[in-house]
């Protein structure tokens, strides 16, 4: 049987190329990993906001591993700064914002996003997920 922390890890890993994503759009995106080892996007207008954890023994957040997002209205990135105005000629731009993200991370990938979460969850004490209660 896998222990949490191990399926932890699947799960954040699946969610690095939504990470990548996420840092292209306005407001902030925080992935949040559970005691049980179950993952899920929180979205906030806040890079500070937090879940409260209601399985802990005392007053804490919820453990989270990444928190993507501009902050503000829009990415700046090259790709994103190359998107087609309506009736605006396609060339060298892109049609829509997901075209350019795509081609964003088509371009650059995700494996230093997927390297800084994984290190992210190697960072979480010993004891919290419910399978290492006493450890």
């Amino acid at each position: 049987m896998k222990h949490i922390r191990e399926a932890a890890k699947d799960a954040v890993t699946e969610q690095a190329h939504e990470a990548e994503r996420l840092s292209h759009y306005g407001n902030y995106n925080k992935l949040h990993v559970r005691r049980d080892g179950t993952v899920s996007w929180f979205e906030s207008l806040n890079e500070s906001d937090d879940l409260i954890d209601r399985e802990a023994p005392s007053f804490c957040a919820i453990q989270s591993i990444v928190t993507v997002g501009t902050g503000s209205i829009d990415c700046n990135c090259d790709f994103c700064n190359e998107i087609a105005e309506p009736g605006e000629s396609l060339d060298n731009k892109w049609a829509t914002k997901e075209e350019a993200v795509r081609a964003c991370i088509a371009e650059y990938g995700y494996q230093e996003r997927e390297d800084q979460m994984l290190a992210a969850l190697e960072c979480i004490e010993v004891g919290y997920f419910t399978d290492e209660e006493g450890e």
